[in-house]
């Protein structure tokens, strides 16, 4: 999932579910400062590695898996936006 960039899910999830792995990365701080976040230096929050879920109600969330999740064998990698359901384009 990590060096590939693609979405999974485990099959007995309902409605639009999956997760999918960002990378560290560098953003704007300015939404953040709104929240309260106060940057010190250059304007970038920097984001270390982390899970993102994607919920039915089209949300993100971040995602920490279970000790089920990690055991699980009922996982399925979800075609890349473009490809077809045996991931080709």
């Amino acid at each position: 999932m990590r060096e590939q960039h693609v979405s999974v899910r485990r099959k007995n999830w309902s409605g639009e579910k999956y997760i999918f792995f960002v990378p560290e990365c560098d953003l704007l701080a300015d939404t953040y400062v709104a929240m309260g976040y106060r940057p010190k230096g250059n304007w970038l929050v920097h984001f270390v590695d982390h899970i993102l879920i994607h919920t039915k109600d089209n949300k993100l969330g971040f995602y920490a898996t279970t000790q089920c999740d990690m055991m699980a064998n009922d996982w399925e990698v979800l075609p890349k936006e473009g490809d077809d359901e045996h991931g080709a384009r």
